[in-house]
């Protein structure tokens, strides 16, 4: 930590070395800080970001005007939505419009090609479950080791959350406001937006589940509320 500023790094040391730690300021519009990590050449918000000009309950949906939800918040009262144990660690919920215009200055929704990057960077970097350097293995390597229901498939998120968040992302299960106007699958899914249209009404997102070693990767309607990690410009 330095001053308002917060890095994430994550390094086994085998050997006396200096470690360089760069610190860049990530503020959202409410003034919250946020922790950012280095993954590659990329530097990535380390929580989920959490700012919420307004609340709607979860049966206000709309895929043309923003959306912002806390899971299983049903009022309109931002400042009583931000009270919530919900709110606190998992952050906002938004639908794709709103995701668009949320992240802090200097910090943008990361593209389908950006996500793609940070994926194929750590499947190439040992961050595999297997340590193997091809194929999508690197679900435990995103995830936090907190909060994700437990699973006994091998190398996947649940099976033993100790071993999760090599990479320092610290991935959260927020679950997701649903196209009927419902919460669902918190502790069980994470689910972030890109910034990557698919067609007028749908963008590209990214998904881990508790009982997954790989990320999923596909389009859905923008009516839909998911997490949000930015990027540094």
């Amino acid at each position: 930590t330095s001053g308002e500023n917060k890095s994430v790094k994550v390094e086994v040391i085998t050997q006396s070395k200096n470690i360089e730690i760069p610190f860049y300021k990530c503020t959202d519009k409410d003034n919250k800080n946020y922790a950012t990590v280095k993954i590659g050449s990329q530097f990535w918000m380390a929580e989920n970001l959490a700012y919420l000009p307004t609340v709607y309950p979860s049966s206000n949906g709309s895929n043309t005007e923003p959306r912002y939800y806390v899971y299983d918040y049903q009022g309109s009262d931002a400042a009583a939505a931000k009270q919530r144990a919900n709110y606190s660690t998992y952050g906002v919920l938004y639908n794709w419009l709103a995701a668009k215009a949320a992240c802090p200055p200097g910090w943008h929704l990361p593209t389908n090609a950006e996500w793609t990057a940070l994926e194929n960077y750590l499947i190439a970097n040992g961050f595999n479950y297997d340590g193997t350097p091809t194929g999508d293995k690197i679900a435990i390597s995103l995830a936090a080791t907190t909060n994700w229901n437990t699973y006994s498939g091998t190398g996947t998120i649940g099976n033993n959350l100790s071993l999760n968040n090599k990479s320092g992302f610290s991935a959260l299960p927020g679950g997701s406001r649903y196209y009927n106007g419902y919460f669902y699958e918190i502790d069980y899914y994470g689910y972030w937006w890109s910034s990557t249209e698919s067609s007028t009404n749908s963008a590209w997102f990214r998904s881990l589940y508790c009982g997954s070693y790989n990320v999923y990767r596909y389009y859905i309607d923008k009516g839909y509320g998911f997490s949000v990690r930015c990027v540094r410009d």
